[in-house]
Formats: structure tokens, C-alpha cells, sequence
């Protein structure tokens, strides 16, 4: 069981943190915040040690490093280090032909009675369209209002237009 503190309570499983803590603050006070200093002014760990041996024994000891003995440095000698001659092997250049190789292209026959004609009739009004249409932005960021007020306002006309006179926007 833990101890209780000077308010009234206990730390329960954070036990372990208070006395960390409280032992910090044995080494220097000032490395815990004011409001832990105030506290562990008037703080008394737990009497018989149990809470503090349970926090010790649930973590394993750490081993202690093992001092190795370090051998004698030995003396070096300040010799030049060997030198190695570098010795490039001649690359074969690669033979270029005398002329590059050509592709030919394969020619469009165009009839030599070819004429441009206007587009007439149902042609023309689709090309007039298509045209039209690049003007409209296809971004939904650049809309004035946002898509929701959009569709709420469509479900109020069309309410209005049903009771009305029938049809809907869209």
C-alpha cells in the first residue's frame, strides 16, 4: 500500500515517479519544479522503505561496466607509407560511323484537291460550344459559395417549384 501525501491521497502506481523525483531533488533541489520543491519540503518517503524497495525490485539492476584493462599502446614508427605506382589501362575508343544513320520519315499523301470548308449546321454550334466551355473554371476552389450552401439552395427551389408549379432545377 502507498503512503498518503499531504493531500490526502497516494500515488498509487506513480510511486515510483515521487521517488525518483524526490531523490533528484535530494541531490539538488532546484533540478524539480517549485510546486515538487514546495511538496517535498514536508515530503517523508514511506517509513519501512516498502514502496521504494517494490520500485527497486521492479526494475532489474543495471550491470556495472566492466573496466577493461587497456594494453600498452605500442610505438609507432613514423614511416612513409609504401608508394604504389597507378597504372591506367588504355580505353579502346569506340569507332563513330562515317555518316549518322538517318531515319526515314514516312510521308502524308494529301490530296492534292484538299480544301478547307467551313463547318456548317450542327458542326459548328458543338465547335462553338467546346469553345465556350474552356472559359468555365473546372476548379471547385475558385466557386463564390461553398458546394453545401450550393446544394441547399437548389433543395429550397426545387421545394418551392414543386409546391408552385412543378419541375425542378436540376
Amino acid at each position: 500500500m502507498t503512503p498518503e501525501n499531504k493531500f490526502g491521497g497516494s500515488f498509487g502506481s506513480n510511486e515510483w515517479l515521487v521517488d525518483e523525483m524526490y531523490e533528484r531533488y535530494l541531490a539538488d533541489p532546484n533540478s524539480v519544479e517549485a510546486n515538487w520543491q514546495e511538496f517535498f519540503s514536508g515530503y517523508k518517503p514511506t517509513s519501512n522503505g516498502a514502496a521504494s524497495s517494490v520500485a527497486k525490485a521492479a526494475t532489474p539492476p543495471i550491470p556495472k561496466r566492466q573496466q577493461v584493462k587497456e594494453a600498452p599502446a605500442q610505438e609507432i614508427k613514423n614511416a612513409p607509407p609504401p608508394i604504389q605506382e597507378v597504372v591506367r589501362a588504355n580505353p579502346t575508343p569506340i569507332p563513330t560511323p562515317a555518316e549518322a544513320i538517318k531515319k526515314s520519315s514516312p510521308q502524308v499523301a494529301t490530296p492534292i484537291a484538299a480544301r478547307v470548308e467551313p463547318l456548317r449546321g450542327v458542326s459548328a454550334r458543338v465547335v462553338t460550344s467546346m469553345e465556350a466551355s474552356l472559359t468555365v473554371p473546372t476548379a471547385t476552389s475558385v466557386r463564390a459559395i461553398p458546394a453545401k450552401l450550393m446544394i441547399d439552395n437548389r433543395t429550397v427551389i426545387n421545394n418551392h417549384l414543386k409546391r408552385a408549379r412543378g419541375g425542378k432545377v436540376s
